[in-house]
């Protein structure tokens, strides 16, 4: 089962491998991949294109690096066809050469296919290396380069990427001068090395990119020097500057009598431009004695109290966010409640007026005497003198002659017919902490039903020029 399952797998390979080379419909190579030519001279490809169609097709071979090369064939032949019957397959020589090229190094260049029947197109890319031409007793060494390197480096981080140099000649080769540099000019590397016969040898780098690098495109660049002259260039691995946002947070405090400053920095370390928010802790005591410049929103997270702004930061910029806990306030408050109890403690009457009910007889279901008691007392620190204390019974009954033994007699009792009887005392004096006791009892003429309400007792009196009312508490009898 096991070799079923690999020839079928082996099977799919073929066909996939076999649909992938006929997507075009045609079959091609170009050779040698690679050649080494002086920078004058030319070099010589023999293209090889099979027409995989079951029709006649003819192909164009050509390239886009005109004016800098120049292809052509001998005999001279312009534009270059191939015309190729179904099935049937063709070599043709073509000759590249340099014309206005930067100078010696190593170039790609991509020698393009097109069908006429299909207008499909393909790309084949060969390698030359050119060199200065060959003087008496001189070896020109013969170096390539390959780069090995991320797509991306971040700022502030290292980039590592390794060059693999291979040595062409059987010679050695001293004092190469080997650079290493970023097109953009970020980085820009020298070193002196030494290839043995044919040696392969790989440089590992470790390039530290400047923080405030902008994001960009750019490309690491390997050129070899010797004895002043340029023998390897156009060796290039492109990679981006990657984008990114770093926001640093720093503080400083300051306080005096209990008033307490912070000012929050948020700089912006990445290199681009940073939208978004940014977050101070605060304590749920300080919040009543905050405030903020710009103004921040407050939120509860699950990770505790915050304040939030929404910056926009560019890149290297610094905002400073100023916050204040003022517990002056709660002074100032502490300091007004307390006057405001100087202030009442001055203005209160010293006279406390106190009215209740000692004693109900409740005959026939319903409520026929109450006795009702009224208490002065003096809570302030000096004597009260000329107190005039007035109560009222309405209608419900009358007032029973005779005084209770310790208390006060009514001065007056005036009767309305409407509007019941009024009651009144006159007190000489109270002594400050003393009490004076006035009580009288209600008799109705008939039982009460459905609860009796007794209206407030009234103490008046002057303190100095002031006249001053003390009102007791009105009572509820069910």
């Amino acid at each position: 089962m096991v070799l079923v399952s690999n020839l079928k797998g082996v099977i799919v390979l073929l066909c996939v491998l076999l649909l992938v080379g006929m997507v075009n419909g045609f079959e091609a190579d170009v050779s040698p991949e690679s050649v080494s030519i002086p920078i004058d001279s030319f070099a010589k490809f023999n293209v090889t294109i099979k027409n995989s169609e079951d029709f006649q097709d003819v192909f164009r071979i050509f390239f886009l690096h005109y004016p800098e090369w120049e292809i052509k064939t001998d005999p001279l032949e312009n534009p270059i066809l191939m015309e190729l019957g179904p099935g049937e397959e063709g070599v043709r020589e073509i000759i590249i050469k340099p014309l206005h090229v930067a100078g010696v190094g190593t170039y790609l260049l991509d020698v393009k296919i097109e069908s006429r029947e299909s207008d499909a197109l393909a790309s084949y890319r060969t390698k030359i290396s050119l060199f200065e031409p060959l003087k008496p007793g001189v070896t020109i060494p013969i170096v390539t380069a390959e780069i090995t390197a991320p797509d991306v480096a971040n700022p502030g981080k290292v980039f590592e990427f390794e060059v693999d140099l291979r040595n062409q000649n059987i010679v050695k080769h001293e004092n190469l001068e080997l650079v290493v540099r970023s097109v953009n000019g970020l980085f820009n590397k020298n070193f002196n090395i030494t290839l043995e016969s044919k040696e392969r040898s790989v440089k590992k780098f470790e390039i530290g990119i400047d923080k405030n690098a902008i994001p960009q495109s750019d490309a690491i660049s390997v050129e070899i020097m010797h004895q002043g002259e340029t023998i390897l260039s156009g060796v290039q691995r492109p990679y981006k500057i990657n984008a990114y946002s770093e926001i640093d947070k720093s503080e400083k405090e300051s306080s005096f009598f209990l008033k307490s400053g912070r000012n929050v920095s948020f700089s912006n370390k990445g290199n681009v431009v940073y939208d978004g928010p940014v977050t101070v802790s605060y304590s749920l005591f300080n919040r009543m004695f905050i405030s903020t410049d710009p103004k921040g929103e407050f939120l509860s997270e699950e990770d505790g109290r915050l304040i939030q702004w929404n910056i926009l930061l560019q890149p290297g910029e610094t905002m400073t966010i100023h916050i204040v806990t003022n517990f002056r306030i709660l002074l100032y408050i502490l300091i007004l409640i307390f006057i405001v109890l100087l202030i009442y403690v001055h203005l209160r009457s010293p006279i406390i007026v106190e009215k209740k009910v000692t004693h109900v007889d409740r005959k026939e279901g319903g409520i026929s005497e109450i006795k009702v008691m009224i208490t002065l007392k003096n809570r302030g620190k000096k004597a009260v003198k000329t107190i005039n204390v007035t109560d009222k019974v309405t209608q419900i009954g009358h007032v029973k002659k005779g005084v209770d033994i310790g208390t006060l007699q009514p001065s007056k009792v005036l009767t309305h017919e409407h509007k019941g009887t009024l009651l009144k005392w006159d007190v000489n004096q109270v002594d400050a902490g003393e009490e004076r006791v006035m009580a009288y009892r209600i008799t109705a003429s008939l039982p009460i039903t459905g609860g009796v309400e007794l209206p407030s007792a009234m103490a008046r009196f002057h303190l100095g020029r002031r006249k001053v009312k003390s009102k007791s508490n009105s009572i509820n009898i069910d």
